[in-house]
């Protein structure tokens, strides 16, 4: 059997790994040494899968087709040992310190790796503590550091040469989101535990204007309500009594019609228009559809968001709305069909077009007018579309499957 300062050793190489500080002489050298271990075939392999996961993560890709080979004369090589939750390493105390304050940072990193869910944690593979729960968006691949000049302010440190120095040549640029503080990192798989519950609608008060009401809905503690699958949670639970915001039409109660409620500030909601704002591209947003100002005010917040122009049909809405909006916000009345083709004429250039809009009975029909919209106005920006933006990617992949190229509706 190994002895326990032997097994330090090679815990001292994925230290060195994770840190980019390591050679291929020295890897050789270092895992010579697990030959004199005297292991089992099955510790020798899942060291094997091990020690491939950091050389995969920490290397440059140069670099990695020199280690590789090496790691795979030594240590066998296996597709069958359940590898440890991957993580997101936060070391440099600048960054973390900034995602645990603001709740997402811009990080740069020496290779592209997984995005999406990940865990983010700072120490060592083996000696490490858990931050939470994030969600891990790539940005670009940045070439020149004036490209980083509109992220610094957002990545935990002073300037872009202290940014680049800390990152020690990295250049791949991510966004990192805790989701968030609500989500610690031993929740339960499935379900999202709410302790407490503050968007950007809620300091919008109860109010009613003409057919249109925000209305504050109280959730009791225990209450569970549905996440479809956002973030990959099936559902959260709230653990105290909490209160979400509801943009209703009518006079009823949209406990007893649920038919009059356009849109609220619920987990899943908020949450999912949060995956929205992260995918838009800068620097300019044209969104359809303002309800009660989640998602122009998610995008308001992100650096590289330079502007956001609202387009909603009634006025009650924006009369309600507009005071809580951030500066960046700005709000066009009207038909988002009619007004995109007016912004286009006119000039208007932007690099994502989100369509947040619905038209009881007809909202296929209206998903299809405003997809030739998009097209016609601002082919060449991203395009978002809640509550259809599966279908959208599956029209899209299936048309270029055929060759066709992008599908003209």
């Amino acid at each position: 059997m190994y002895r326990p300062q032997q097994f330090e050793v090679i815990t001292e190489m994925m230290r060195a790994m994770e840190d980019g500080q390591i050679t291929t002489l020295e890897t050789q050298n270092v895992l010579n040494v697990a030959l004199s271990f005297g292991m089992s075939a099955l510790f020798m392999m899942a060291l094997g899968a091990l020690v491939r996961s950091f050389v995969i993560e920490a290397l440059e890709e140069p670099e990695e087709k020199k280690v590789l080979p090496v790691i795979g004369a030594i240590l066998p090589e296996t597709s069958r040992i359940p590898m440890t939750s991957d993580f997101i390493f936060f070391n440099v105390p600048q960054a973390r310190e900034y995602l645990l304050r603001r709740g997402f940072v811009y990080t740069l990193r020496p290779k592209m790796r997984k995005t999406g869910r990940d865990v983010a944690a700072y120490g060592s593979y083996y000696d490490h503590r858990r931050i939470g729960h994030v969600w891990v968006d790539f940005v670009k691949e940045v070439k020149d550091k004036g490209e980083l000049r509109g992220y610094v302010a957002d990545s935990g440190f002073r300037s872009v040469e202290d940014w680049r120095r800390a990152a020690k040549g990295s250049r791949f640029l991510f966004k990192v989101t805790l989701t968030p503080k609500l989500l610690p990192a031993t929740s339960s798989p499935g379900i999202m535990p709410i302790q407490e519950w503050h968007t950007v609608a809620s300091p919008i008060p109860a109010q009613r204007c003409g057919r249109f009401a925000i209305i504050k809905r109280h959730i009791k503690a225990g209450s569970e309500l549905k996440m479809y699958d956002v973030f990959g949670y099936d559902r959260c639970i709230f653990l105290r009594d909490e209160v979400i915001s509801v943009l209703y039409e009518g006079e009823k109660d949209p406990a007893t019609d649920p038919k009059g409620v356009w849109m609220s500030d619920s987990p899943y909601e908020y949450y999912g228009m949060w995956q929205f704002a992260s995918r838009a591209k800068p620097a300019r947003v044209l969104l359809g559809g303002l309800g009660l100002g989640v998602l122009a005010n998610l995008l308001a917040q992100r650096a590289d968001i330079s502007s956001i122009t609202a387009v909603e049909l009634s006025p009650e809405v924006i009369r309600m709305v507009r005071p809580y909006l951030s500066p960046k916000v700005r709000v066009i009345p009207g038909d988002f069909l009619r007004v995109i083709y007016n912004l286009e004429a006119s000039g208007d250039q932007f690099g994502t077009v989100i369509a947040d809009i619905f038209k009881t009975g007809e909202e296929t029909v209206l998903f299809e007018d405003v997809g030739v919209a998009m097209e016609d106005c601002y082919p060449e920006a991203e395009h978002l579309f809640w509550a259809f933006q599966e279908r959208y990617e599956a029209q899209k992949l299936y048309y270029w499957e055929l060759g066709r190229g992008e599908k003209r509706w």
